[in-house]
Order: C-alpha cells, then sequence, then structure tokens
C-alpha cells in the first residue's frame, strides 16, 4: 500500500527540498525567477523539478519553468497524473500561488489532473477545478447559450403559427359544429354482415313458423302490431320449438 502525505507533511518535505539546492547549489538558487517544484502521484512517489535550460524543436535554447521540469520528470516515468504539487521560490523560500501556467501544464499531460491540489500554504490548497471555475464540464458546456436555443424554439413556433390547413389541404378535416347536420346526427346503421345474419334468422323462423305452428288468432295479431322487433323473434322461437315437438309426436304415432 502507497503512503499519501497530507498537505502539511508534502509542504514540508518540499521545503526541505528547496533549502538543500539553496545550500548545495547556489548558483541555481542565484539566478533570478529560480524555484524548486515537487509533484506527487497518486501512489505516493514524488518527482522533482528546477528551473532547467532546454532545446526547442528548432533546437534553440529555451528555459523550462520547475513546474515544466517537475512534470517532465512524471511523464519520463510513465505517468501523467498528479495528486499534488508545489513550487517554492528559491531566493526566499516562500510558496508560489496557485496559477494558470501550472494548470495548463498539468491539464496538457490528462484531463484527470483537474483534480491534482496545488499546495500555497503548510495547510492550504486548490484543487486545479476550482482555480479554473468548475472545471472541464463548465468547459464543456461554455459554448452553449441558452438564450439562443430559446430564440430558435421561438422562432419554429411563429413559423408553425403561420400555417393554416383550410378546405384545399387533403387532410383537413372540419370540426363537429362545422359539419353539417345530416352527417353528425345521420344514424349509424349496423354492419352488411350483421344485417344479413339477422334477415337470415328472420326468415328461417318464419318457415318454420309456417310449416307447424298454428295460426295466429285475433288478439296475437293485435299484438303483434305493439311488440317490438325482438319480442316478436322471441314469439317465432317459440312457436318453431312447438311446432318441432308437435311434428316429433306425430311422427312417433
Amino acid at each position: 500500500m502507497q503512503y499519501i502525505m497530507e498537505i502539511s507533511e508534502f509542504y514540508n518535505t518540499a521545503k526541505d527540498y528547496a533549502e538543500q539546492i539553496r545550500q548545495r547549489f547556489s548558483p541555481i538558487a542565484s539566478i533570478p525567477g529560480a524555484a524548486l517544484s515537487v509533484i506527487e502521484a497518486p501512489g505516493g512517489e514524488l518527482y522533482i523539478g528546477t528551473i532547467a535550460l532546454g532545446l526547442n524543436d528548432d533546437g534553440k535554447p529555451v528555459i523550462l519553468s520547475s513546474q515544466a521540469s517537475a512534470m517532465t520528470a512524471l511523464t519520463a516515468s510513465g505517468k501523467t497524473i498528479a495528486a499534488k504539487i508545489i513550487t517554492i521560490n528559491l531566493d526566499d523560500l516562500s510558496t508560489a500561488s496557485a496559477d494558470d501556467e501550472t494548470a495548463d501544464i498539468l491539464l496538457a499531460a490528462s484531463a484527470e489532473n483537474y483534480n491534482c491540489e496545488i499546495v500555497t500554504a503548510e495547510n492550504t490548497s486548490k484543487t486545479i477545478m476550482e482555480l479554473k471555475g468548475g472545471g472541464a464540464a463548465d468547459a464543456f458546456f461554455s459554448g452553449f447559450d441558452d438564450g439562443a436555443q430559446d430564440e430558435d424554439v421561438q422562432s419554429e413556433n411563429d413559423f408553425a403559427d403561420g400555417v393554416q390547413i383550410d378546405e384545399s389541404n387533403p387532410f383537413y378535416e372540419p370540426p363537429k359544429e362545422d359539419k353539417p347536420p345530416e352527417d353528425v346526427l345521420a344514424p349509424q346503421t349496423p354492419p352488411p354482415a350483421a344485417e344479413e345474419e339477422t334477415q337470415q334468422e328472420e326468415d328461417s323462423d318464419q318457415d318454420d313458423a309456417q310449416d307447424g305452428a298454428p295460426e295466429d288468432n285475433a288478439d296475437d295479431k293485435k299484438n303483434k302490431n305493439t311488440l317490438s322487433k325482438g319480442d316478436l323473434l322471441k314469439q317465432a322461437k317459440k312457436r318453431k320449438k312447438v311446432a318441432r315437438a308437435n311434428f316429433n309426436f306425430r311422427k312417433k304415432m
């Protein structure tokens, strides 16, 4: 299990390194702006960098900041993520404040370094996310303008409001109150199949009644005029049963 330093321990360790450089490498400490940077990896390893002389892509000499030197040491070991970083000025052993230069160097190596703590005092630190004001999420959404979106939606609504569907449109259907009375109040007729089936039942019942049922008397004829169609069908079916019973009885005799 790797050991991760507390902020105060990390601060004091970096300050001890800076003191040793001042004593043992005074020429470096005498350079204006000279500083020492220490990076702690998530596994607890420390990577140190000081102001250094390097070459750019064109082969011209350039001065590397202590933060860039420490980050170069980190990436040279195959790592890109930093847990903490601190920069101490070699002239007076003061701690550098958190700045965008340090943040940009770390973010160039990995976006996960938004969680890296920049230590600015013995018990004080600030993450790069706090320094940048929200981190990657805010940077991503910063290009979206809610006001512009609202305007686009409004313009689409305005376009739709201008479209009118009249009788010349093939999809036009007049409201119920605008339809002719005969269309609104027209009675619904049964489907042709149901009407045909009903007619067949009526014809069958009438044939059976004529074959075996007794003739209707005057009262039955009178009742037919007052009974509903459903009652008449019931009576016809009843007569059908009686006629069949009489037929079977005669057959047995």
